[in-house]
């Protein structure tokens, strides 16, 4: 048994505020407490929810709110990270598509503004679900956001890790970076 399946978590949370302690569990219509308290956390990670956990206070941290983006009710869409595809100085989302059938590969860029879909750009399919995006970052210091892949299947690409060299949302170039062809190793900064 590995070390995630082990235990059981003893409380299980509706809303990732609520596992903050943004949110009262107690009442039926959430309420937002107050903002302007220190935020609380408990002495160690197997006492969070307990009753009657010390607590700490982390002075600084404030909690400025949150927002819902737009639904994708497919779950074959995966978010594969976040840049500024746009350059207008705001994050934007990469989505992947690991389903199956003619939409399988689909990658699309939205351009977001704060939490407010503008628009969307398609980018380069890559058909095969065995190459996954694991990092968004300018790798090549133009100031554009690049794509780091890497595959793990089985067979010649066997992996194999590469960045592609973007101009928005459109592919301009790639580069290898040095395979590790052991598939059990993962590219972690995601």
């Amino acid at each position: 048994m590995d070390i995630l399946s082990w235990k059981k978590p003893e409380m299980i949370y509706r809303d990732a505020r609520e596992a903050g302690g943004l949110l009262d569990r107690e009442e039926t219509v959430y309420r937002e407490m107050e903002r302007d308290k220190p935020a609380r956390v408990s002495k160690a990670p197997e006492d969070v929810g307990k009753a009657g956990a010390q607590q700490y206070s982390l002075l600084g941290v404030t909690y400025p709110g949150s927002a819902y983006l737009d639904r994708v009710a497919d779950t074959s869409w995966e978010i594969g990270g976040t840049g500024d595809f746009n350059w207008d100085g705001k994050p934007d989302i990469l989505w992947r598509n690991y389903g199956t059938g003619p939409i399988e590969g689909s990658n699309v860029v939205w351009y977001m503004d704060g939490k407010n879909l503008i628009s969307a750009d398609s980018v380069e399919a890559v058909s095969s679900n065995y190459w996954t995006i694991e990092a968004i970052g300018d790798f090549n210091g133009d100031g554009k956001t690049d794509i780091l892949w890497r595959y793990y299947g089985t067979g010649w690409a066997q992996g194999y890790n590469v960045l592609w060299y973007m101009n928005g949302a459109t592919y301009a170039g790639y580069d290898y970076v040095y395979a590790v062809y052991d598939r059990y190793w993962a590219i972690v900064n995601r």
